[in-house]
């Protein structure tokens, strides 16, 4: 029997997705647009609420199906949403300061949403 490739490179991206990004967006408000330390706090506070919040979105994921499925849906969501948001980021020129943060956050949610 095969394994399941799918769910291996589901983490394995999840796993990329948040530690190798990161320190690019970190370098990029700091030595691109002048960021204070708060600013860098403020971000890694941003990339990591989420986290604090997938006990509720687990519950949310088991007990609200959309378009009648539980799990994947919000899977497939998530996914499009961490797609989406990162070529947002890409697109802009230069993005501010509070473009980065709210766009990393976004895509903190949409990447703990395909994980629930």
């Amino acid at each position: 029997e095969l394994p399941n490739w799918g769910l291996l490179s589901h983490y394995f991206n999840c796993g990329i997705g948040l530690s190798m990004l990161s320190t690019p967006v970190t370098y990029y408000l700091v030595e691109s647009l002048d960021a204070s330390a708060a600013v860098t706090n403020t971000y890694s506070a941003l990339t990591y609420l989420p986290w604090c919040l997938k006990v509720f979105m687990g519950l949310q994921s088991d007990l609200v199906p959309l378009m009648g499925v539980h799990r994947l849906s919000y899977f497939i969501i998530g996914w499009i949403v961490f797609i989406l948001s990162n070529i947002w980021l890409a697109i802009m020129v230069k993005p501010g300061i509070i473009g980065t943060l709210l766009l990393s956050f976004v895509m903190t949610m949409g990447l703990l949403y395909a994980d629930t």
